[in-house]
């Protein structure tokens, strides 16, 4: 089988990650005791180089994460949940 994208064309695996963003259920309410610290050592280990964790207070806030991030990795691709069902 051959591909139409030569190996070479596709990105290495060190500049490959993932980032996930995750709200509070209800806006105003507070996050479990520790969470967002815990949030920041992940985010600060090698392994969270590759794949950040967010987290904002609102789902406003959920979009504007989400926006700023698709624009700085200039995504062509969304991958992950089922967009259309």
């Amino acid at each position: 089988m051959q591909s139409t994208h030569p190996a070479a064309a596709c990105a290495p695996a060190q500049v490959l990650h993932s980032f996930s963003v995750v709200r509070t259920l209800q806006t105003g309410q507070a996050w479990p005791p520790g969470f967002v610290q815990s949030v920041a050592d992940k985010n600060a280990t090698e392994r969270g180089k590759k794949h950040t964790w967010n987290t904002c207070n609102n789902e406003r806030g959920l979009l504007t994460v989400l926006l700023a991030k698709l624009e700085q990795l200039d995504a062509d691709v969304l991958v992950g949940a089922p967009l259309f069902s």
